[in-house]
């Protein structure tokens, strides 16, 4: 078993790095953007390069991301499904760049509907 923490990506992506060895960390989980926004962050390629190389010299494995808080990929809505799975989409992009093995989402809301009803829908769309 491996000990880790979900870290800030404040400042710069590479410095969840550092706050991740700064507490003895193995493994580390972060947030490619704001949880609550929809906004994308561009991070330049020096910053991605850095927090590989930092996390490949921390020996950090394995990394995951946690999506936006937003993402409902059971909504009934296709413009809140198809900018749920855009920020999605987003994160494994991220993840993949920086060598990570996973991102972590929530469904989202159901709504009114039952949760097979939810989950078949999710289901029939593919994600």
């Amino acid at each position: 078993m491996k000990f880790g923490a979900h870290v800030s990506i404040r400042g710069a992506i590479h410095l969840a790095v550092d706050r991740a060895v700064a507490i003895g960390c193995e493994c580390l989980q972060i947030f490619v953007g704001s949880p609550r926004q929809w906004r994308e962050i561009i991070y330049s390629e020096r910053d991605l390069d850095l927090f590989v190389e930092k996390r490949k010299k921390a020996r950090l494995d394995p990394l995951v991301a946690h999506t936006a808080y937003l993402i409902n990929l059971a909504a009934a809505d296709m413009d809140l499904y198809r900018r749920s799975t855009g920020a999605l989409m987003y994160a494994l992009r991220i993840m993949d760049r920086l060598g990570g093995l996973a991102a972590i989402t929530h469904l989202g809301s159901r709504g009114e509907r039952p949760w097979p009803d939810a989950l078949a829908r999710i289901e029939a769309r593919g994600v």
